[in-house]
Order: C-alpha cells, then sequence, then structure tokens
C-alpha cells in the first residue's frame, strides 16, 4: 500500500457548509445530473453493467499509483482494515479520479468509477457501496450524487449513504435540519438514546449495510 497520509473525509464533509449531506434532503442528495432530464431510472440491467465495467478498470488500476487515501466515514468498516482511495486513472468524460476501496492488504476490492458503483457478492452487506457513494458525493458531487441510473441494490446503497451521513453528523452532534430528518422518523431520539448509554463509539459502530451490486450514473455522461 502507498504510504499516504490518510485526509479526514468526515472534515471534508463538513467543510461543505450547506451542501454537506447531512444538510440535505433525500431528493436533494439524488440531484440527477442535466443527462437524467431530472429523472431516475432504477433498472436491474444496471446492475449487469457494473458488474462487467467496474471489475475490469480495477483491475487495470493494479499497481497504479495512488493519490489520496482516507479512512472510511464508518468506524466499523475503518475497523476492518479498509480505505478509500482516488487513483491517478480518471473517467475520460469528466476528469473525476476513479475511487477505489482497498482492503487490509492494500489490494482494491471494490469501486466506484466512472459513474459505476460495485461491491463484489462476498463483500456486500457491509455498508461497503453506502461509503462508495457518499464518499463520491463528498469528494466529487460538492455533496451530491447527481447520478440518475440505478440498480434496486444501487439505490438502496445510495439510500443508505445518506442515512450514513445523518447518522454519522448526529453521533457527533452535528446540526441536521429538521426537513431531512422527516425522512428518518425516530433516528434523533435513537442516537441520543445510544449515546446517553453506550458512548459515540458504540453509537456509530451500527452503520446501515447494503447490498450493492449495481450502478448509478454519476454527472460524468450517459452510460453506453
Amino acid at each position: 500500500m502507498n504510504a499516504l497520509t490518510p485526509s479526514p473525509l468526515w472534515n471534508q464533509l463538513l467543510a461543505l457548509g450547506r451542501t454537506a449531506p447531512h444538510r440535505l434532503t433525500q431528493k436533494q442528495f439524488f440531484t440527477p445530473s442535466d443527462y437524467g432530464r431530472g429523472r431516475i431510472d432504477i433498472q436491474p440491467h444496471f446492475a449487469d453493467t457494473a458488474a462487467r465495467r467496474v471489475p475490469e478498470q480495477i483491475r487495470a488500476n493494479a499497481g497504479m499509483p495512488l493519490r489520496a487515501l482516507w479512512q472510511p466515514i464508518s468506524p466499523s468498516l475503518a475497523g476492518q482494515g479498509h480505505l478509500l482511495a482516488q487513483s491517478l486513472a480518471c473517467c475520460p468524460f469528466s476528469g473525476t479520479p476513479h475511487l477505489l476501496l482497498l482492503d487490509r492488504t492494500g489490494a482494491a476490492v471494490a469501486g466506484y468509477i466512472e459513474g459505476d458503483a460495485w461491491v463484489p457478492e462476498d463483500l456486500r452487506g457491509r455498508g461497503l457501496g453506502a461509503e462508495l457513494f457518499l464518499a463520491h458525493a463528498v469528494l466529487h458531487g460538492k455533496g451530491r450524487l447527481g447520478g440518475y441510473c440505478y440498480s434496486p441494490a444501487g439505490y438502496a446503497a445510495a439510500t443508505a449513504a445518506h442515512r450514513l451521513a445523518v447518522t454519522t453528523a448526529l453521533i457527533h452532534q452535528v446540526a441536521v435540519p429538521d426537513g431531512v430528518m422527516e425522512a428518518y422518523p425516530g433516528l434523533r431520539e435513537q442516537i441520543r438514546q445510544a449515546l446517553d448509554q453506550t458512548g459515540p463509539a458504540m453509537a456509530e459502530a451500527g452503520g446501515p449495510d447494503d447490498d450493492t451490486d449495481g450502478s448509478a450514473d454519476a454527472d460524468d455522461g450517459p452510460m453506453p
């Protein structure tokens, strides 16, 4: 693994200010790109597109120098040894760097590449897809996803990414607008009780799960 100094991804999220994901409603977080003409399209076949494209791109990134490394926002994933990384490879449409998820050995095992998010089957259900979507929104989307094509599982992971941002903000006692909380009735009280009983470390351990196998076409152009 490249010996790079990890960047505080959460601080970068907070630095977005009014466009930080936890300050946006779900609808605002999902703001589709101009390519989508303001709509979101959810189709199972988008998973096949991601499964074809992303693993191939991950292999192409193998051995390529990394631009930056971050600890995942979810401490439970950081505890598993995962790191988020940007490679020097970029999307030809937008110039957006490839976003990779590294395991303990430094090998890239999942990624958000050229608008497609993909997590291998044996790693699904751990919240990795949510981390990829949220990192993309923070690093490349000014707080928003900007995509419009999702598989059902990809859309669920993207939704979990927004919840992850909101949950993390509540745990760190960062203000979340009431309009945002309308999508999560009872979550504020649930986090408050968890903090009262266990403290921030334990409250953070139960991040959202997802089963990402699909894609979200981001603001870097339409799928071929």
